[in-house]
């Protein structure tokens, strides 16, 4: 899936599971930013009103009056003071629904492929490997919910850089104009980073999963270990794995600090180049101006903003990808569902008549026109090497693996 593709397929399940919550977080982001603005536009008359006595003028004075705010200072200060009150309560509503959020996404994504894992076929689950899944099932669904983090704060990033921007081109379009086709040059020449997030992000999975399978195989075998005395070297692949895992860790923030210099200078450039061009060639009053440089000086740091969340949503997205091709492939081998199940008591025992097994790739069967009797009541054992059958056999009596020729009835 193109990286693209996969970004709109993203998106779009969250946003078709949960639509409502996806609505209200995106209309408190966009009331924060706007509220944010406005206090902004206030604060400009109120400089105006603390440098002379007469009302404020010009757009400024105009949107006093169109809300019906008496041009003086008391009334302006308390309007500014309401209004970041208002941003706070906002912020505040939007932070906790956002968190609530992104941890139902991930629940989502966790109980839907936990699901799937117990309702597909025996033939399918059984060749997966347990550290797998445990490390998807776990850390990889804590990744993806990163990622929703990153893209709501990407959202939020983007809504609050526009507000500045539409602000900075009320003080000065010409130079706004200027600033924002420096920050979309900047954005293109960072597009590799963007790009080397989501390989650093895939190349993180595997190699999280070899830490979770050199785990998963000394524990599950810890009295063979200690019986050969090989503890060591499970130690020392572990030890190989978690190494690789930091490395991967360390590239990513080695990643994010340059994107995070790069905007910084960035910034120092764009805030002097604003500070002379408002101050001499165009000649702005100093209220005005402030807000330019204001602007100017928020404007870089959200730029910043969603180039680092966007590389925190990419870096996260293979673990999504992952776990959305492993529900594809497991609801594909969904069992059908059964209508009811009564209890059978064996009473004469199970005839196995011609069975033959192959499982997909295979060199040779894994069971080749086997036939015997379990008589019931009796325990019976079933020696061979590894690889001879046994497990197979006994997958096949449980209903868990189909016989491709041959079959077993019971109590014939």
């Amino acid at each position: 899936m193109k990286l693209r593709h996969a970004l709109r397929a993203f998106a779009g399940e969250l946003l078709a599971n949960n639509p409502r919550e996806v609505a209200t977080s995106l209309a408190l982001l966009l009331a924060a930013g706007l509220t944010e603005g406005v206090s902004l536009l206030v604060f400009v008359p109120a400089l105006q009103l603390l440098q002379g006595s007469a009302p404020p003028s010009g757009r400024f004075g105009d949107l006093l009056t169109a809300v019906g705010i008496p041009g003086q200072l008391g009334p302006v200060l308390a309007l500014c003071v309401a209004l970041v009150g208002a941003r706070a309560l906002l912020v505040y509503a939007k932070n906790r629904y956002t968190a609530r959020l992104h941890f139902r996404f991930a629940d989502q994504v966790r109980l839907r492929l936990y699901r799937a894992l117990g309702e597909a076929r025996w033939s399918v689950t059984g060749t997966l490997r347990s550290a797998d899944i445990e490390d998807l099932l776990t850390a990889g669904v804590d990744r993806i919910q990163s990622g929703v983090w990153g893209l709501i704060l990407l959202v939020q990033a983007a809504v609050l850089f526009t507000v500045y921007l539409a602000l900075s081109a009320l003080a000065s379009p010409a130079l706004t104009a200027l600033v924002g086709a420096a920050g979309a040059v900047l954005m293109l020449a960072l597009h590799g980073q963007r790009r080397r997030a989501a390989s650093l992000g895939g190349r993180l999975n595997d190699s999280r999963q070899a830490c979770f399978r050199e785990l998963s195989a000394l524990v599950a075998g810890l009295k063979v270990a200690k019986s050969f005395g090989t503890e060591q070297a499970h130690t020392q692949r572990f030890a190989a794995t978690v190494d690789a895992t930091r490395a991967g860790f360390m590239r990513y923030a080695d990643l994010r600090a340059l994107s995070s210099l790069w905007f910084q200078l960035a910034a120092a450039a764009l805030l002097g180049g604003a500070v002379y061009v408002g101050a001499r060639p165009l000649a702005l009053d100093l209220p005005t101006l402030l807000l330019l440089v204001f602007c100017v000086a928020r404007l870089a740091p959200y730029l910043g903003q969603v180039q680092n969340f966007s590389q925190e949503l990419l870096f996260a997205l293979p673990s999504w990808q992952q776990a959305r091709a492993l529900e594809d492939t497991l609801t594909q081998a969904r069992e059908a569902a059964a209508s009811g199940r009564e209890r059978f008591t064996l009473r004469h025992g199970v005839t196995v008549d011609g069975l033959s097994v192959v499982y997909p790739g295979a060199a040779r069967p894994a069971l080749d026109d086997v036939s015997l009797t379990l008589p019931a009541g009796r325990c019976t054992a079933l020696v061979g090497p590894s690889g001879a059958g046994k497990s197979t056999l006994a997958d096949v009596l449980l209903g868990l693996t189909p016989a491709d020729a041959g079959g077993h009835v019971a109590d014939m």
